[in-house]
């Protein structure tokens, strides 16, 4: 568990409000997104985002930060995005880490 918002959630909450961030952006599909928590705390968010262009993949990192919050210092988000030709983009094809939390995240798209 994480404090999420300012109260603790399990990981089924957390990985339901980031799917439904998700797929409220335009155009943008979540495919097997999951929050994974670890032990010590914090933990990861994976999975793919099927988005028309970069930066609809960017909108998505993004909306990951936000469902985060304060905790998201704490994790790692593993998220790819495929575009409707196939090709597949990452965070580094952003200029960002190749796994950023979610800190990093907002302070290279927001």
């Amino acid at each position: 568990m994480i404090r999420f918002r300012g109260r603790q959630r399990d990981e089924a909450a957390i990985t339901r409000d980031l799917v439904e961030a998700l797929a409220n952006l335009d155009a943008t599909v979540p495919v097997g997104v999951e929050y994974v928590g670890l032990a010590k705390g914090g933990g990861a968010v994976r999975g793919t985002v099927e988005v028309p262009d970069r930066q609809a993949y960017a909108a998505a990192l993004v909306a990951c930060a936000r469902v985060l919050g304060t905790d998201g210092g704490r994790v790692s988000v593993y998220l790819t995005g495929v575009l409707p030709d196939g090709a597949v983009i990452e965070p580094a094809d952003l200029g960002l880490f190749v796994r950023p939390n979610g800190p990093q995240i907002l302070a290279g798209l927001a």
